[in-house]
């Protein structure tokens, strides 16, 4: 049990990370805008969701909102780590948790999200998990994984 908990913490994380920009301020990909994952609670109400759902869209700065629910997320996991030794079959479906994916207007947008209450306030709402921000540049990513607590 304690295996598949640790497996799926992992995916879950994985599958945030895989979301990650990777650009340097000046070099933007104006395809590849940067992304805020929202994880839900398993037990989370649709009313609850919604209610998540409009919060995150009436944040100045957010361009887009999708909602992934835990089937989706299992494919992405399926298909980023096929090829991975360390793949898990115990992982199902109901293991991983629903999400919407936030993607920002710009760098600017992103960090003024990042930077403000959207993380505690979001996280005070009933129905949501955590709030997990990609990195958006090369740099951050790099002091990311060096910080035991982002």
């Amino acid at each position: 049990m304690r295996r598949l908990l640790l497996s799926t913490i992992l995916v879950a994380a994985l599958i945030a990370v895989s979301g990650c920009s990777l650009w340097s301020d000046d070099d933007i990909d104006p395809v590849d805008k940067p992304r805020i994952s929202v994880f839900l609670k398993q037990e989370v109400a649709p009313e609850e969701q919604a209610a998540v759902e409009r919060a995150i869209r009436a944040v100045d700065g957010v361009d887009a909102v999708v909602f992934e629910s835990s089937e989706q997320a299992y494919e992405k996991y399926r298909l980023l780590m096929r090829d991975d030794p360390r793949f898990d079959p115990a992982i199902t479906a109901d293991n991983l948790p629903s999400s919407f994916v936030v993607t920002a207007k710009d760098l600017t947008a992103y960090r003024k999200i990042r930077d403000s209450s959207f993380t505690a306030d979001l996280e005070a709402k009933a129905g949501v998990a955590r709030v997990v921000f990609a990195c958006a540049t090369m740099a951050e990513c790099k002091d990311t994984t060096r910080s035991p607590n982002p």
